[in-house]
Parts: structure tokens; C-alpha cells; sequence
């Protein structure tokens, strides 16, 4: 449930130096309920199925301060999921469209050779859209982390989080971890939610493993929902291999696929919860492009 604020502290741990669009598509398969209650006439739920698949877009601008020492980062980012029944009854009230609509500050700033610190604001909307936007539509997510240069090779992060992004916000600790051999190996990881190794075979192309979880807390319109507050947090956890090839400098194409080891849905009526749904792990595939200006 720490997905959302880890994988934008990741966002800016690899950021590109220069402005850039980025664009990602990815689909995940019908796949049966795995905790499907069948009981008191819900027997139709054993053999029901979710798609879902996703669609996002990203502009970044970044501007520099302090002779280079303060980068300011500047993102803005739409994204839909789309969920598609099969197997449901036609009375279900089921959420399709989920859209969420962020904006996000980085800041990274150089204190010495040895310490830096990276520090993240982003406010956004995440909702159905179908009716009027209210508080629970709001988002709000923050980092603090301070990076510690062991070598040229080898930098650690610490630092807290802090999201309400999954129901009651608290703070979460924050392991960042970046390691390279000084030629075509490199690992990263923003614990515990995201964990990559790539090789370089050739300096356009980069052969990958993904370890990731993704995901956000919407808010619904009461009218369609028997609640009167009804929220809907969608997680997905996946695990597979990537390439990224880069045409040019800020300009790359990447591709992931592999199978999902968590996809679930929890439904609320503001803080009470009102229903778990998981998916059995099935397979997905990943379309990423990234242009810069």
C-alpha cells in the first residue's frame, strides 16, 4: 500500500536531466476472483473476471538553481485504468473508469560531494469523475530523504514518507539503495517497494529485472454506490523482465512483461471497510515511451 509514494521517489531518483514526455500503456488479462464468496446467491462470482489495463501520460520540466546544486523537477501526470467485468450480473455497480490527475515538485539538492537531499510534494485528484469532486477526491503525498555518497559507485537514501493515498495517512520509512559496477551493471531499490538490476549490453540497450507494486486510492460518486462515501483503493504487484532502448539522448522505448504476484481491490464507505477482492496472478505486458525536448 506504500506503492504510490515509493514509485515516485523512484521517478525522481532516475530522472531525465532535460524536459521530456513519457507515455505507458499496460494490460493485465481477465483473471478469476481468488476469494470469490459464493454464498447467499453469489455462486455466479466463482467463475467472474476482472480485466484491467491502464493508460498515462507524463510531462516534466526541470529548472536548476544555485549554479546546478538545487534541481527543481516540475511533473504532471494523468492516468486511467479502465476495468472490464465478464461473468458479472448486469445489476453489479462496478467502478470502470478510475482517473487520477497529479502534480509533483522534486527537489534535489547538493549539500556536499558526500550528502544531498531529495524532497517530493505532490497533490492530485484521484476519482471516478462521474459526480462533483469533494475532499475525498484529494491526494497528497510527501518524501524527505537524505542521500549519502559511499562511492562513486554506490549511494543510500534515508528518509520518511507520508500519504493518504490508501486510507489513514501515517509516516513510512524510506531505503533508498543505488549501486552500479563503474561499467554496464547497475541496482537500484526504493525499499520495500521497488527493486530493479539491468546490464548494458551495448549503450543503447538495457536488459532488465523488475520487482514493483502500483497502485492509488479513488473516490466514486455516491449516486452510483450504494454508500454514501464510497472509495476504492486498486493495488497491483508485479515481477518480470524489461528492456529499454534509447533512440537518443532523452529519447528511449521500453518494454516489461512477467506475471502479477498481488492484484487486489478494497472497497470503503469513507474509513469502514466493505469489501476485499483479489485477483489470481495472471500475466501482464508493459509499454513505455519517453521523448525528450
Amino acid at each position: 500500500w506504500a506503492a504510490v509514494i515509493m514509485l515516485v521517489c523512484a521517478g525522481a531518483l532516475h530522472a531525465q536531466p532535460g524536459p521530456s514526455i513519457s507515455t505507458s500503456y499496460d494490460i493485465y488479462p481477465y483473471a478469476r476472483l481468488s476469494n470469490a464468496d459464493t454464498s447467499g446467491g453469489n455462486a455466479y462470482l466463482d467463475s467472474a473476471e476482472i480485466r484491467s489495463s491502464s493508460a498515462s501520460i507524463t510531462a516534466s520540466y526541470p529548472v536548476a538553481f544555485s549554479e546546478g546544486r538545487t534541481m527543481l523537477t516540475n511533473e504532471f501526470t494523468y492516468k486511467n485504468v479502465l476495468l472490464e467485468y465478464q461473468g458479472f450480473r448486469p445489476t453489479d455497480t462496478n467502478p470502470e473508469h478510475l482517473h487520477s490527475v497529479e502534480y509533483s515538485a522534486t527537489i534535489m539538492h547538493q549539500f556536499s560531494d558526500r550528502w544531498s537531499l531529495l524532497s517530493i510534494m505532490t497533490p492530485g485528484i484521484a476519482s471516478d469523475f462521474e459526480g462533483s469532486l469533494g475532499r475525498d477526491d484529494v491526494t497528497f503525498q510527501a518524501v524527505a530523504v537524505f542521500i549519502r555518497a559511499y562511492s562513486e559507485r554506490l549511494q543510500v537514501g534515508y528518509g520518511a514518507a507520508w500519504s493518504n493515498t490508501f486510507g489513514q495517512p501515517f509516516p513510512l520509512p524510506v531505503l533508498a539503495v543505488q549501486w552500479n559496477n563503474g561499467s554496464n551493471i547497475r541496482i537500484s531499490s526504493i525499499l520495500p517497494a521497488n527493486l530493479e538490476a539491468w546490464y548494458a549490453p551495448s549503450q543503447r540497450l538495457e536488459l532488465g529485472l523488475q520487482l514493483s507494486v502500483d497502485g492509488n486510492r479513488y473516490h466514486g460518486d455516491p449516486d452510483i454506490y450504494a454508500v454514501n462515501n464510497p472509495l476504492v483503493s486498486y493495488s497491483v504487484g508485479t515481477v518480470g523482465p524489461a528492456l529499454n532502448y534509447h533512440l537518443s539522448e532523452g529519447t528511449s522505448v521500453g518494454l516489461s512483461a512477467g506475471r502479477t504476484f498481488t492484484r487486489r481491490f478494497e472497497f470503503f464507505d469513507g474509513g469502514k471497510d466493505v469489501q476485499d477482492v483479489s485477483l489470481e496472478n495472471w500475466n501482464f505486458i508493459k509499454v513505455q515511451v519517453q521523448i525528450g525536448l
